[in-house]
């Protein structure tokens, strides 16, 4: 798994230690991009920016010559300082070019990782946005989505993907609080080995099951378009198997 991250939407890996014991823990791959953190900041101010705490959040300033400027920015131009972004690096945000380093502060470049993955080990992966981490911690995440698979085993219900359930849980906790919710966005990953009594791929609406116990056949004649319903993303071409064997993904969406 080759994992690249800018900002704060996080990645979480579903690790069960002991194959005879059903507890799985969460691993967090990725660490948020936050302006305060020690490396992040000193970044920022060397490159001439600075982060101001409002209203308890950490925000890079944006310097913005004032409104009333015109022409070219000179030492002498009055510059607003706008407490604006509260992660420190993302893509595409321009207006974090500083006049004087010639640098973009809010830096495009992201944090880099590679793990192995052992199907009898590791059995979800979760990518989510700010929305969903502030509200379901990944140690809870990774329980819900072992507690939603049991129910629809055990009860057959194929009601909502492992994404769909926790979105639905992250909205209610911003509802409970009586806050407005952030962007909440989920993918989950599970990983089968193809072993046990969840080893067949259960499909909603909502998930695509890709069987790679002999890798993808790219020239196979057997490839089909899918396009979920309701959904505005273009087709997803896969090769579908016509049964379940060896490892597999299921992509909840």
């Amino acid at each position: 798994m080759y994992v690249a991250h800018v900002g704060d939407s996080g990645v979480v890996l579903g690790v069960q230690d002991d194959p005879k014991d059903d507890y799985v823990r969460a691993v967090e791959v990725t660490q948020d991009h936050k302006p305060e953190l020690p490396k992040e900041r000193q970044r920022i101010e060397g490159l001439g920016g600075s982060v101001i705490n409002k209203s308890g959040v950490n925000r890079v300033v944006w310097k913005r010559p004032r409104l009333t400027h015109n022409g070219p920015v000179r030492r002498s131009t009055v510059i607003d300082q706008i407490p604006f972004l509260a992660v420190a690096r993302a893509l595409g945000d321009l207006w974090s070019y500083d006049f004087y380093s010639g640098e973009f502060v809010v830096s495009p470049e992201p944090d880099t990782s590679v793990h192995t993955l052992d199907p009898q080990k590791h059995k979800y992966i979760i990518l989510g946005s700010d929305g969903l981490w502030n509200m379901i911690p990944p140690q809870e995440a990774i329980s819900m989505c072992q507690d939603h698979e049991e129910k629809k085993y055990f009860m057959g219900e194929h009601q909502q993907s492992l994404a769909k359930m926790l979105v639905n849980r992250a909205l209610g906790r911003w509802r409970q609080r009586m806050l407005r919710a952030d962007n909440t966005s989920a993918i989950v990953i599970r990983i089968y080995s193809g072993r046990g009594r969840r080893s067949c791929c259960l499909q909603s609406e909502e998930e695509l099951c890709f069987n790679l116990a002999e890798g993808p056949l790219y020239s196979s004649p057997e490839i089909w378009t899918i396009t979920p319903s309701r959904c505005s993303t273009p087709p997803v071409k896969l090769l579908w198997e016509k049964k379940v064997c060896g490892h597999c993904l299921v992509f909840t969406l």
